[in-house]
């Protein structure tokens, strides 16, 4: 093989592993709706495109009553977190981020029957979100939505008003997800390109 035949079917090589390393990172975003009704006896529908798709997460819809840990907001202790269970009406948890794995939450709600599962960030990270992979807990929609709004509902089920969610996957005109990238996951990719550039432009081994 020539050296220009090698230099070609080895940038070949490079830019389908940037391919495929660009479509692992490829986030989906939920629409995330609530109900519930006031103090005026008014229905409140509130939705956004705020939520998204853990990594390990089936895209599908889910719908239920937002139901929050008996007494670990991060829903990470032993036994029954929740006071439901697969008996109930449909149910979703909602849990703060912390104390344990993403795959653990998800597991303690599932095993007790929750249709979702919508983690919120830590308390300080505002508005955000990040990337949330959970290998070990698939079978479940789970979402991670921001601290703000996660608190919204938060305060909402605690003073004793049903609130209904609805989780629902967001398609666009001609591309059928939407991509989203943390900071950490851009980093990467850059990293990744610069990489695997200055490895494509090494002469071949001589053969």
């Amino acid at each position: 093989m020539g050296k220009k035949s090698q230099r070609g079917l080895l940038l070949l090589l490079c830019l389908l592993g940037l391919v495929r390393y660009s479509a692992a990172a490829v986030i989906w975003t939920a629409a995330v709706e609530i109900r519930y009704m006031n103090s005026n006896n008014e229905i409140v529908d509130k939705s956004c495109e705020c939520g998204v798709y853990g990594y390990d997460s089936p895209l599908q819809n889910a719908f239920g009553i937002v139901t929050l840990p008996n007494r670990d907001s991060k829903g990470c202790g032993s036994g029954p977190v929740y006071s439901r269970n697969s008996s109930s009406p449909p149910w979703i948890a909602l849990v703060k981020r912390g104390n344990c794995t993403f795959g653990e939450k998800i597991n303690k709600a599932k095993h007790q029957g929750a249709s979702a599962v919508v983690v919120y960030n830590a308390d300080g990270s505002g508005n955000t979100t990040s990337y949330m992979s959970h290998p070990e807990a698939r079978d479940i929609v789970a979402i991670m939505i921001s601290n703000s709004q996660g608190m919204e509902v938060v305060r909402l089920v605690t003073n004793g008003t049903p609130v209904d969610m609805m989780i629902s996957v967001i398609f666009n005109a001609g591309s059928p997800h939407r991509p989203w990238m943390d900071t950490y996951w851009l980093l990467s990719i850059a990293f990744l390109i610069v990489t695997n550039y200055s490895y494509c432009l090494l002469p071949p081994v001589s053969v």
